[in-house]
């Protein structure tokens, strides 16, 4: 079986929202008199659960409980994701293909009441049969949300194809037994994606033929 449903991760992958993530984080590092990082150590640190990269960075939960962190950078970001654009070529390429017989839904660790508004104020609503986020802010993991879906909706994995931009994303395809493309312009480096053994696309126009490859299978 074929896939026939597209599953996007939402930040980074459609919304160029990782040097806005990296540069929070740094307004939090320095709030704290912490040192800041690089965009490069961003993306190599990067990971779910947050807690985990948040410590790595130098933030002490027993100090300060990741909780108020997580409303403190939630704050931040709502501030102004608005100034995060969408990834070149992206709603050229959802356009695309759906020509080509995909349907599209967003599974993002986002908050869904914000993640629900920011892809309409996109102008990208139109593309996705659902959006679905998470309950909290606190960005654990998308998979049981993912799970909940694939059952309301009867679906299984082979019907699938994941695109993300994180590690976790593969953790995901994985668990829900579907297959994944990877892009490097997000939140994790190229080097860290590639070394889980998934496609790893550098444009939309790349990852639009490897779509093409897999569709082209059926004959």
């Amino acid at each position: 079986m074929l896939p026939r449903l597209m599953v996007w991760d939402w930040n980074g992958t459609l919304l160029d929202d990782a040097a806005l993530g990296c540069a929070i984080l740094n307004e939090m590092l320095g709030r704290r008199g912490l040192a800041t990082i690089s965009m490069e150590r961003y993306r190599e640190v990067f990971r779910f659960p947050i807690e985990e990269y948040y410590r790595e960075c130098g933030f002490c939960f027993e100090q300060e409980p990741y909780d108020d962190l997580a409303k403190e950078y939630w704050v931040l970001y709502q501030q102004q994701v608005t100034t995060a654009p969408l990834v070149r070529g992206a709603q050229q390429t959802l356009g695309a293909l759906q020509a080509l017989g995909l349907s599209h839904t967003i599974l993002s660790a986002s908050e869904q009441g914000h993640l629900q508004q920011t892809v309409r104020a996109r102008g990208l609503a139109p593309y996705f049969e659902d959006i679905i986020g998470l309950r909290g802010i606190h960005a654990k993991s998308k998979l049981e949300a993912a799970k909940v879906w694939m059952q309301s909706h009867g679906l299984c994995g082979e019907q699938l194809l994941l695109v993300g931009d994180t590690t976790h994303d593969v953790e995901t395809a994985h668990a829900l037994g579907c297959q994944a493309l990877l892009v490097d312009w997000g939140h994790c480096s190229h080097a860290r994606l590639a070394a889980t053994g998934v496609p790893v696309c550098s444009s939309m126009a790349e990852l639009f033929a490897m779509c093409w490859e897999i569709m082209k299978q059926e004959g």
